[in-house]
């Protein structure tokens, strides 16, 4: 079985504190990505995962940005060496919702085809689809959002949740418009980001 082996924070089992092991990363197919990750910021949704996951043994961290190491073929967006941002949610782009406009609903967000992470011999699963608590990931083309090389990896790690969860939620979910007032409880990761999407609307 092809592929190398690198440490990864891995969930054993729920309600367990995860451990550092070592597991086997596979080459991407056809439509995937293998990306080299720089940096991956900790949401509260990795520690929710520790007592939710639908699945264990799983790779946790679905937030960060790294550096393209290998495509799949007909992978056409990206290369190796562009920096890119990892997306936990790429959309399918065919169903009912996406194709109404509603990507944000859609019914089949995308994976890799097969598992590409192993533990000895066993798959295992990968956190939202990422699991960026890991040096190398391998995504779905979608999952790998090409950025300037100019943007440093550890702030763009961020965008992948923290800045999209935030901004989404003043311009998207509370509807702000200029002018209204707001009061955001608690200034982490997406408190400050919902400050930057009411500060956005302020510019406009």
């Amino acid at each position: 079985m092809s592929g190398f082996s690198v440490p990864a924070v891995v969930l054993g089992q729920l309600n367990a504190l995860p451990a550092l092991e070592m597991v086997r990363v596979a080459p991407p197919e056809r439509g995937e990505v293998l990306v080299r990750m720089v940096a991956s910021g900790i949401c509260h949704t990795d520690i929710s995962y520790m007592r939710d996951a639908r699945v264990t043994p799983v790779v946790l961290g679905h937030e960060g940005a790294g550096i393209v190491e290998q495509v799949g073929a007909g992978v056409t967006h990206v290369r190796a060496g562009d920096h890119v941002v990892i997306n936990w949610q790429p959309k399918c782009n065919q169903c009912r919702h996406c194709l109404s406009g509603r990507s944000d609903l859609c019914e089949n967000i995308q994976g890799t085809v097969a598992p590409r992470v192993f533990r000895g011999d066993q798959p295992i699963a990968v956190m939202l689809n990422a699991g960026t608590f890991c040096p190398y990931v391998v995504v779905p083309a979608g999952g790998a959002v090409p950025i300037r090389k100019d943007i440093p990896l550890t702030k763009a790690a961020m965008l992948g949740c923290a800045v999209a969860t935030g901004v989404g939620a003043a311009l998207h979910t509370a509807h702000i418009h200029p002018g209204d007032s707001v009061v955001i409880m608690g200034a982490g990761g997406i408190g400050l980001n919902i400050v930057q999407g009411r500060a956005s609307l302020m510019r406009a």
